[in-house]
């Protein structure tokens, strides 16, 4: 349902091959990248659809490079999602998550996609990239166009394992609030022993 009403809203293409990044919209996230790999893709199959949810500073740049490289029907600015239940809904019309970014420490986002099953693609030896396993519970390519070019290309090839990773990632990644709470609480009891022992 949450995913039919996404698809509804803002006419995603069922039968595309359908990236997404949600995020800032700025060049820091890696964004530069994001763009120069769609264009390569597209230009080998126009059926690859990429997604940018959220709104930054460069995104009047990026909507320039999509206008001047006639990516418009490829690439779509969504905006901003406030709505919880809509946003989750477009995590799961997308077939992988494309978060490249070697600036972010521990994104929410990616937890989110990972929540909808939706693979995750990023890079490797980054932050974000820590808790996965590339073919387990996601996918990593090292920070070139070509390597991600070439990755999504053979991600693709297999819509199975994709289900399967997504599940995956769904299991392993994700942190519930009780989780964080009861580890948060062992590491203040940790803390608080070695004071009173000095």
């Amino acid at each position: 349902e949450l995913k039919q009403n996404a698809i509804k809203t803002f006419n995603i293409s069922d039968n595309s091959k359908n990236l997404l990044y949600v995020g800032q919209l700025r060049y820091v996230k890696n964004l530069k990248l994001v763009l120069k790999v769609v264009k390569e893709l597209v230009s080998i199959d126009p059926t690859y659809n990429m997604y940018f949810v959220g709104e930054g500073l460069d995104e009047q740049d990026m909507r320039s490079f999509v206008k001047k490289n006639n990516l418009e029907n490829n690439v779509h600015f969504l905006g901003k999602i406030s709505d919880v239940s809509l946003l989750s809904g477009v995590y799961a019309a997308s077939d992988l998550f494309f978060f490249p970014s070697t600036y972010d420490n521990a994104s929410i986002a990616v937890r989110e996609a990972c929540t909808m099953k939706t693979p995750c693609l990023l890079t490797l030896n980054s932050s974000v990239a820590e808790p996965f396993i590339d073919g387990k519970n996601g996918y990593l390519a090292k920070d070139t166009i070509n390597e991600m070019k070439d990755k999504i290309i053979d991600i693709f090839k297999d819509k199975e394992q994709m289900k399967e990773i997504g599940e995956c990632a769904s299991k392993t990644i994700p942190i519930s609030f009780e989780v964080m709470a009861k580890n948060t609480y062992q590491q203040y009891e940790v803390i608080i022993n070695r004071y009173n022992k000095k």
